[in-house]
């Protein structure tokens, strides 16, 4: 095989372009046979062409030659494997059944591995929701719909940048489970294909929530929302959304977005938007129900479940006169007030899988109020406040001696009490603290508030729910208002396992759409571990995945007494607990079967 130029004019200017060729003989005589198109080869040089083609001849024929010292560049050898690997996969065929060949041994050459397992689940689940066609009927072209599986999957498997990500592709069997090797993805069709995306998201949104309704049978009867935010690096001077506010990732340094997503109550998301980085919790709900009902359709009498951030009294209003009903958390100020049905005798454990939480039922009005009592959350009440109790006496205690010492003035002994109540501040409520001056000298004196150390002693473990759901019971309550978790857990999928967190684009439809992706990867996290819960497997996708990432795809190279040689593409056995898996899962554990091309010793047309 040997490389040769071609040149095309276009707009005044000559382009070249090289193809990877072959001698074949025919009736008429010698032919050349193109191989491989391989575009401009811009990044090699164009006295190396030549001596590339040898070197893809010589991984392919195995023969070794003697060639330049040029040959062991670092890039030209890279170039020639990653092209002789294209010229595998593209040339393979069926292996014919009952052929026997003799090889030696000695002359087995095996590939790098690349990667099959957990983008064959992304490929399946895929498949499985329909995407393919949702994106036709959105008017994408097959070509810009494979590059979307790359994008969307790549997200699942493999969070990276668009570039990242494009050269991600080539080190998977994602070309395998296609039937074609996508290599005309780069960066820039990924830009264009996320920007299409994000401009169709009502449309997918909406026929994604059809697919998955039928596909697990979703009721439907319940909503989850909440808000997350992200940060940007850099300016983000062209996104009008960037700006700084409440980070929920501690990055009040960098502009941010605010997320918001509605999820049904099985945990698959129904609608997504995106505000300015300082919206309140409380402002964006009805618009986000809106667009829910504008994708999905109203379903009068359905139950929002809701943090208390976003419960205010405007939307617990709104969401009444929209037919919807509530449950949420009430603030934790206002627990004070129920201290005394603490104890009540008629708490009870929420069920058998829960019997360190307690629960108690209470009506006010035309509200149900649930009391609720957990272990493991008092524990943890406890714990973090007697920390921040221990580290603000130290100070309170260093700051004295600094003031008795005289080395402190009144306004530098307050300035240094406020700095420390601001890093302690969970502490800071259950201590009183004064500054005394006496015979000429001043005093710091401060003591521990019992009074209010023993109320949030009481209230340890503790939160209060409400509802207008005075129709169920005190258990099913409690479940209703835990399914939060599920958009918790998302939402930390979303920013750690799915790449949301940071956001590297500069332009708000670019960020959005960034996004966007992520959602899609998280539809396809979501239906695969929701199979997996189905069938008693409760790991995690990252788990998973880790579990999965040793199936693997490579090439076995040989040749035989004839001097033909053989190039064998064929997927490693899985073990058994990626058996179990796939077939939880209802998919192939052998999504590919072995195909082989093969390389005949003629050698001609070289000069």
């Amino acid at each position: 095989m040997y490389i040769v130029p071609s040149k095309k004019r276009s707009n005044g200017k000559t382009h070249v372009y090289y193809q990877l060729v072959e001698a074949v003989r025919t009736d008429k005589g010698p032919r050349q046979r193109v191989v491989l198109s391989l575009g401009k080869l811009e990044h090699i040089p164009a006295e190396r062409v030549r001596l590339l083609g040898k070197l893809i001849d010589q991984r392919l024929t195995g023969e070794r030659r003697l060639l330049p010292p040029e040959a062991e560049e670092e890039g030209l050898r890279a170039e020639a494997e990653r092209i002789a690997r294209l010229v595998m996969e593209k040339k393979a065929a069926e292996t014919p059944g009952g052929e026997q060949v003799t090889l030696d041994p000695e002359g087995i050459e095996v590939s790098e591995a690349v990667e099959l397992g957990p983008v064959h689940v992304g490929v399946a689940m895929w498949r499985k929701l329909g995407l393919d066609e949702i994106l036709a009927e959105a008017g994408l072209s097959e070509r810009r719909r494979i590059a979307a599986m790359v994008e969307v999957v790549g997200r699942l498997v493999h969070p990276a940048s668009e570039l990242a990500t494009s050269r991600w592709v080539e080190r998977t069997a994602l070309g395998d489970l296609l039937g074609q090797r996508p290599d005309f993805i780069g960066k820039d069709l990924l830009y264009q294909v996320s920007d299409r995306l994000w401009a169709a998201r009502e449309r997918i949104e909406e026929a994604l929530a059809h697919s998955e309704r039928s596909l697990f049978g979703l009721a439907e009867t319940t909503v989850l929302y909440d808000l997350t935010s992200t940060y940007s690096e850099g300016r983000a001077q062209h996104n009008p959304k960037a700006a700084r506010g409440y980070s929920r990732d501690r990055r009040g340094d960098r502009p941010q977005p605010v997320v918001g997503v509605v999820l049904d109550e099985a945990g698959f998301p129904k609608a997504t938007e995106s505000w300015k980085g300082n919206t309140a919790d409380s402002t964006p709900l009805g618009e986000m129900l809106e667009r829910l009902e504008a994708r999905c359709g109203r379903r009068q009498g359905a139950t929002v479940v809701v943090d208390r951030g976003i419960a205010t009294k405007k939307n617990l209003k709104f969401l009444a006169e929209r037919g919807y009903h509530y449950i949420t958390g009430v603030a934790s100020p206002s627990r004070r007030e129920w201290i005394g049905e603490l104890h009540a005798e008629d708490f009870a454990p929420v069920d058998a899988e829960h019997p360190d939480v307690t629960i108690c039922h209470r009506r006010r009005d035309d509200e149900a109020f649930l009391l609720v009592r957990s272990v493991d959350r008092a524990e943890k009440d406890r714990a973090i406040r007697t920390r921040f109790l221990e580290r603000l006496e130290v100070e309170l205690t260093d700051i004295a001696e600094a003031v008795a010492s005289g080395r402190l003035s009144k306004k530098e002994a307050w300035q240094r009490i406020g700095r420390a109540r601001q890093r302690n501040r969970r502490a800071s409520r259950f201590f009183a603290t004064e500054l005394i001056e006496s015979d000429g000298g001043l005093r710091l004196s401060w003591w521990r508030r019992e009074d209010r150390l023993g109320e949030a002693e009481a209230l340890d473990g503790v939160y209060v729910l409400r509802t207008d759901r005075t129709d169920l019971e005190a258990s099913e309550l409690w479940h209703l208002y835990m399914m939060l978790q599920t958009v918790e857990r998302s939402f930390r999928y979303l920013k750690s396992s799915l790449g949301v967190r940071p956001i590297y684009h500069h332009y708000e439809e670019r960020c959005d759409a960034h996004v966007f992706i992520s959602l899609l990867a998280y539809h396809l996290l979501h239906a695969t571990e929701h199979l997996l819960r189905a069938a008693g497997e409760h790991r995690s996708w990252p788990t998973i995945a880790r579990e999965l990432e040793t199936h693997r795809v490579l090439t076995v190279s040989f040749t035989d007494e004839h001097g033909k040689r053989h190039h064998l593409r064929l997927a490693g056995n899985p073990t058994e607990e990626q058996k179990a898996i796939y077939a939880a899962l209802g998919i192939t554990a052998n999504p590919l079967s072995k195909k082989r091309y093969v390389v005949e010793p003629e050698r001609s047309g070289e000069t």
